[in-house]
């Protein structure tokens, strides 16, 4: 069920700035649910799995994690699953990132 909900959520998600979006370096933006098309960042796309997964009754977290060389969003189940855009669903102990908080 977890690949479903990302792929279908992925298909709906158009990557775009908060720069491009809203005119500024950072912007969290409320009520995104990814039931139909939308744009965002990596924020966004958090928010979105984390709604689509409620709806199936998985409780999940969104976390910012640190990467290489910038900081990330993404999803995670409380059963250990991780997700995000750009990658398949993952076991949380193979996110090479570092967890720095949650959103």
């Amino acid at each position: 069920a977890y690949w479903q909900i990302n792929r279908a959520t992925s298909e709906r998600f158009t990557y775009v700035t908060d720069f491009e979006k809203h005119g500024v370096p950072d912007y969290r933006e409320e009520g995104v649910t990814g039931d139909t098309r939308f744009t965002g960042d990596c924020e966004e796309y958090a928010r979105a799995i984390q709604y689509q997964l409620g709806i199936q009754g998985v409780q999940s977290t969104v976390y910012v994690v640190k990467r290489k060389y910038d900081y990330h969003a993404l999803t995670c189940t409380s059963d250990g699953w991780c997700m995000d855009a750009f990658t398949v669903p993952m076991r949380r102990e193979s996110v090479r990132d570092i967890f720095i908080t949650q959103l």
